[in-house]
C-alpha cells in the first residue's frame, strides 16, 4: 500500500504525464502542416521551373534539336542558304545598325546581329529560333523557295498536301506567281524577321510564363486552405487544382498571342523606318502572301478553306497568333502612299521656287 504521503507526489506526476501526453498530438499536428507546406511549396517550385524550362529550352540547349527539325533537307542533307542571300543578310545588317538610332524599341549592335545566322527552312514561311542573351544565338529561316531567283520553282521540290503542284492549273499558276518575289522583297523579310529576334521575345516569354506558373499556383494554394479541402476527398482537390490551372493556361495562351502580335507590329513600323525602299518591298511582299494563301486555299479544297479565308487571311477562332496579313499589307500601303504624298508635296514646292 502507498503511504498518505506519497500519493499527494504520485497524482502530481501523473497529471503531468498526461498532460505532456495530451500536447503530442498538437504539435504532431503542426509539424504535419509545415511538412505540407514545404512538400506543395516543392511541387510549385518543379512545376513552375518545369514550365519555364520547356519554354526556353528550344531557344537554348535544344536550340540545335529546333533547328534540325525546321530545316529543309534535299538528298537527307540540308538546303544551303544560296550566297546571294547571304550577301542580302549582310546588307540588311548594314541598314539596320545605320538606323539604328531611330530603333529605340530594338537593341541593335554589331554582337547582337553578328550571333543570327541563316538557314533554309522547309514550307513558305520565314522563321527564328533562339535568344540573343545566350551563348547559342539565333537562327534566322529563310524559306527554300527564296533561293530560286528566276521565279519559277521546280515542280518536284514544291508540294501541297504532299502532292506535286498543278502548275497548268489557275491555282498552280497563281501559287507559282505569288513566289516569284523581288530580291527587294527577300531583303525586307530577312530585314523584319531580324527585327523580331532583335526584341527578344523569349525575354518576355519567360517572364510571363514564370509569372502565370507562380499566380497559379498561389491561388491554388489559397483556395486549398480557405475551403479546407484537406478534409475533402483527393477527386475535389484534382478538381480544383485543374480548374484554376486551366484558367491560367488560358491566360498564359491570350498573353502569349498578346505579345507575338504586338512585336509583329512593331518590327513591321521598325521596317518601315528602313526607308522608302524597304516599304515598297513590304508592299510587294505582303501582296504576295496573300495571293499564296489565296492560291493554297483553293489547292487544298476543304483543307484550305479552313486554313485560310477567301480574301488571303489565316482562319482565328479563340486566338490569334498572328497579324492578319490583309492589316500588314494595307499599313505598308498607308506608308507608301504617305511617302508618295510627301514627295509630290517636295516637288510641288521645288517647282513654285523655281
Amino acid at each position: 500500500m502507498w503511504s498518505s504521503g506519497l500519493r499527494p507526489v504520485m497524482y502530481q506526476v501523473s497529471a503531468s504525464c498526461r498532460k505532456t501526453a495530451g500536447s503530442k498530438p498538437g504539435r504532431e499536428h503542426e509539424l504535419f502542416l509545415v511538412v505540407s507546406s514545404c512538400r506543395e511549396l516543392a511541387h510549385i517550385g518543379v512545376l513552375t521551373a518545369v514550365g519555364v524550362t520547356v519554354t526556353v529550352f528550344p531557344h537554348t540547349n535544344g536550340l540545335q534539336y529546333a533547328k534540325e527539325s525546321t530545316q529543309a533537307y534535299e538528298n537527307d542533307s540540308p538546303v544551303p542558304v544560296p550566297s546571294k542571300i547571304h550577301n542580302m543578310f549582310l546588307e540588311v545588317k548594314r541598314d539596320l545598325l545605320a538606323c539604328a538610332s531611330s530603333l529605340p524599341s530594338h537593341d541593335i549592335t554589331h554582337e547582337r546581329l553578328d550571333s543570327i545566322k541563316p538557314y533554309t527552312v522547309f514550307g513558305f514561311e520565314m522563321f527564328n529560333l533562339g535568344w540573343l542573351r545566350s551563348e547559342y544565338g539565333c537562327w534566322l529561316g529563310v524559306p527554300e523557295y527564296f533561293k530560286y531567283f528566276d521565279g519559277c520553282p521546280p515542280s518536284n521540290r514544291t508540294k501541297v498536301n504532299n502532292r506535286p503542284v498543278p502548275w497548268q492549273e489557275p491555282a498552280g499558276q497563281k501559287l507559282k506567281d505569288s513566289l516569284s518575289i523581288s530580291d527587294d522583297a527577300k531583303q525586307f523579310a530577312i530585314a523584319r524577321e531580324t527585327l523580331l529576334i532583335c526584341q527578344d521575345e523569349p525575354d518576355k516569354c519567360f517572364v510571363h510564363t514564370l509569372g502565370n506558373l507562380s499566380l497559379s499556383a498561389a491561388v491554388a494554394r489559397s483556395l486549398y486552405l480557405h475551403l479546407n479541402l484537406s478534409a475533402h476527398p483527393l477527386v475535389v482537390t484534382g478538381i480544383m487544382y485543374s480548374v484554376v490551372f486551366s484558367i491560367g493556361a488560358s491566360f498564359w495562351f491570350v498573353l502569349n498571342d498578346y505579345l507575338a502580335v504586338q512585336a509583329e507590329r512593331t518590327a513591321d513600323s521598325a521596317a518601315a523606318l528602313l526607308g522608302e525602299r524597304y516599304v515598297r518591298a513590304g508592299v510587294e511582299y505582303c501582296d504576295s502572301i496573300v495571293r499564296r494563301n489565296q492560291a493554297l486555299r483553293d489547292l487544298m479544297g476543304k483543307d484550305g478553306d479552313s486554313i485560310y479565308t477567301a480574301c488571303g487571311n489565316e482562319q482565328t477562332s479563340l486566338r490569334m497568333r498572328h497579324v492578319p496579313i490583309v492589316e500588314r499589307l494595307n499599313f505598308f500601303k498607308e506608308k507608301l502612299d504617305a511617302i508618295n504624298s510627301q514627295s509630290s508635296e517636295t516637288k510641288s514646292l521645288a517647282a513654285l521656287e523655281l
